[in-house]
């Protein structure tokens, strides 16, 4: 009887083995098969939000960049970015600091405060507003690194120069070459800033022209900083971000660009579980797998005790199973859409993706 049973127990390893390899098989020879699925559904990485959302940002780093070449000096974004918050911040502290110290006349000429139009009487307001101001330069030093270290992950694979409002190349990163006039770049783009701060997106190409014109004409519109900005301060126009002006940035990408950043960042595979297919067969591969098991335990009713796991009902191991796939497909998604928009890989500059 023990040589039967173990007989039978080899058979069922035997059988398992056979199930298992059989499944790798399959998902193996359909590789191929997910080559031609990312042909499909893969996007240029130019094309992707989170990389057009960077190269937009990246024109406030590369103004910023610039005003610091030409003044020769370090300056900082708050100051460059809210020049007349970081002067009221600057007098606001200085006024409250003589005050505190006891100097009389300090505070004279600030009892009436006007805060987004209306006119407010008395100290308190007037520190809740240094407050903000204070929480607001917070939030743009950190924004802006964001924005730095976002652009840098794209800007060595890309051509790019600053040119200002009569056409002058300001600073050059193209090698001397007109990217608006060149026929070398797969994409481009010039973003234009008038003497208001408006961004218009003009000489765009590339894929899908359509949509890179209107996720760029997007993002130029969005003010980046205006989730940081408290509800009665929003339409206070002095306390917002300026905007570049009178100023064009061109962009451009070489083929060898592009094939050297696709290499980097792995958009192949990315475009694998955006197509859905790799989720599908192996959702039906498990599936597979957990019926062949069902099976399996159901010729041999005599196993011994440690295998009754393998006699469980059948809806019991199908909607575990079931459950773990949701689960395990579904979080890959999550983090394949959250790599897609820089929250996670991008900062660590293994994966670019707001993004």
């Amino acid at each position: 009887m023990d040589i039967k049973l173990r007989n039978r127990h080899r058979i069922s390893i035997f059988l398992a083995l056979i199930v298992i390899l059989s499944a790798a098989s399959v998902m193996v020879g359909l590789y191929p098969f997910f080559e031609n699925e990312s042909a499909r559904y893969e996007e240029p990485v130019y094309g992707q939000d989170a990389f057009l959302k960077h190269l937009v940002l990246g024109n406030y780093v590369l103004y910023l960049e610039q005003a610091q070449y030409e003044q020769g000096s370090v300056i900082s974004p708050f100051q460059f970015y809210f020049p007349l918050a970081e002067e009221e911040l600057k007098n606001g502290v200085n006024s409250r600091t003589a005050a505190s110290e006891g100097e009389p006349d300090a505070m004279e000429g600030v009892d009436t405060i006007t805060i987004a139009g209306e006119e407010s009487n008395g100290l308190p307001d007037q520190e809740e507003r240094i407050d903000y101001l204070k929480e607001l330069r917070q939030n743009c030093v950190r924004q802006y690194e964001s924005w730095n270290r976002n652009f840098n992950g794209i800007r060595n694979y890309l051509d790019y120069q600053i040119l200002d409002g009569n056409g002058k190349v300001l600073a050059d990163h193209a090698g001397g070459r007109s990217i608006g006039g060149s026929d070398e770049y797969t994409f481009k783009a010039e973003l234009r800033y008038d003497d208001l701060g408006r961004m218009q997106a003009g000489a765009v190409s590339g894929d899908n022209t359509v949509k890179l014109m209107n996720t760029l004409g997007t993002l130029g519109d969005k003010d980046p900083m205006s989730d940081h900005y408290w509800e009665q301060y929003r339409y206070e126009t002095d306390l917002k971000l300026k905007n570049p002006r009178n100023v064009t940035f061109a962009y451009g990408m070489r083929p060898q660009q592009i094939a050297a950043y696709e290499d980097e960042r792995e958009t192949v595979w990315s475009a694998y579980n955006y197509s859905g297919s790799v989720s599908r067969i192996f959702f039906g591969l498990v599936c597979a797998v957990a019926i062949a098991a069902f099976l399996l335990s159901c010729f041999d009713p005599d196993l011994p005790e440690y295998s009754r796991i393998l006699r469980t009902p059948f809806e019991i191991v199908g909607g575990v199973i079931c459950g773990g796939v949701f689960f395990g497909t579904g979080k890959v998604i999550i983090d394949v859409k959250s790599i897609f928009n820089g929250k996670q890989l991008r900062e660590s500059g293994y994966f670019y993706w707001s993004l």
